[in-house]
């Protein structure tokens, strides 16, 4: 299991979202803390809030402070202009969709809802 420690915490590496994260708080009110956010804040302080903090080398693993800087949405946006789409199937109602996300569900909150809610017969 890839993981790394910074600040007596330990980080494990998440596929899903390529990002190291740990667990803090009680299970079912936790939140997940990413190393990436932790370490950068820990030298510059709070990050604004919205902003992202993006590796500079794209090596998501090199969690440098020098390869570490803070960007607003738009302007992360711009250092990833081609975003990879992933093309999918819904679970809720069985029609292919693309979505940014390799481990998306559902094509719409419609279907969403629609899957989570019992329904009765």
């Amino acid at each position: 299991m890839l993981q790394q420690t910074f600040a007596g915490k330990v980080y494990r590496f998440h596929a899903p979202t390529g990002r190291y994260r740990r667990r803090e708080g009680p299970r079912g009110a936790a939140v997940h803390r990413t190393l990436h956010r932790d370490v950068y804040g820990s030298e510059y302080g709070n990050i604004p809030r919205g902003w992202h903090v993006h590796h500079r080398d794209g090596d998501v693993h090199n969690n440098a402070i020098e390869n570490l800087h803070a960007l607003a949405p738009l302007d992360h946006q711009r250092e990833h202009p081609t975003r990879r789409r992933h093309k999918l199937v819904c679970q809720g109602c069985g029609s292919p969709f693309e979505a940014g996300q390799s481990y998306a569900k559902w094509c719409s909150p419609y279907c969403k809802d629609h899957a989570r809610v019992p329904r009765r017969k």
